[in-house]
């Protein structure tokens, strides 16, 4: 499939979400990689005190037009 040039950015925030992200993440994943489109999927993490940036860092979108970009932030305010 040939992708389009346009970008489309998803911007979601997360805190202490190891027991959801990744489930997130796939259906994310897997509702777009048919669209003709490149996304990038931006998660910004809170400051989570349990492993959901682990898991975020150890995530691979498996679709050619997906990109994951992980913003973390020291403090939660």
């Amino acid at each position: 499939m040939e992708f389009l040039r346009s970008n489309i950015a998803i911007i979601t925030p997360c805190f202490n979400e190891n027991a959801t992200v990744i489930a997130f993440l796939e259906e994310l994943t897997q509702s777009v990689k048919s669209l003709p489109f490149h996304f990038t999927i931006v998660v910004v993490d809170g400051a989570s005190t349990d492993n959901t940036l682990q898991m975020l860092l150890d995530f691979k979108p498996l679709a050619d037009n997906v990109d994951l970009q992980i913003l973390t932030h020291k403090y939660n305010t």
